[in-house]
């Protein structure tokens, strides 16, 4: 071959590859993709049971019925959610009294999570779930994101940490704060 066909080859080539992208992108002018909606259900609706285990490997099955609970989604990988790891801890203390449980849900492996929660007492409040149970609750995969669950099971709120709804959540636990060292 000589030095001038492999110049027409790897020229015709870089057309073909230039007109796929091309009308790859025109596809995806044309028809965009739909986006994800974060929630699992729509507020009001009852949230599907999840099998999983505890970072210690005893099974559970999150039936969200009996009690409200906060369900979190964190990553080790995320700056974000490692700086909300101080706040989570505070609230543990206030989690029995407010009547509420309080499960950080992840699908990621146990030395990397034992890791993330070093120095927090959040490990046996952590659930591990498998990829599918984990896209059941959070179908976008964000983190650090949030559900807020009432006693029957119904979503009441979701979204990401530090949004209105959170911030809520934390005023209402400042409250709790304030009555239990009032009462002490």
């Amino acid at each position: 071959m000589s030095l001038t066909q492999l110049v027409l080859l790897i020229l015709s080539l870089s057309v073909a590859l230039n007109l796929a992208l091309s009308f790859r992108i025109l596809r995806l002018l044309r028809e965009p993709p739909v986006a994800q909606d974060p929630l699992p259900v729509t507020p009001g609706e009852l949230l599907t049971p999840v099998r999983g285990r505890t970072l210690e490997g005893s099974p559970i099955l999150l039936n969200h019925q009996g009690r409200a609970s906060a369900l979190l989604f964190l990553s080790s990988q995320c700056p974000k959610c490692r700086e909300k790891l101080p706040e989570l801890t505070a609230l543990t203390g206030l989690l029995e009294p407010a009547g509420l449980d309080l499960w950080l849900v992840s699908n990621e492996g146990q030395g990397r999570l034992n890791r993330f929660l070093a120095d927090t007492p959040l490990a046996p409040l952590t659930l591990r779930v498998g990829v599918k149970a984990y896209k059941k609750l959070n179908p976008s995969l964000s983190s650090p994101f949030y559900l807020f669950v009432d006693h029957e099971g119904r979503l009441q709120a979701g979204g990401t940490v530090g949004d209105p709804d959170w911030q809520s959540f934390l005023d209402q636990m400042g409250q709790i704060r304030l009555e239990l060292a009032a009462s002490a």
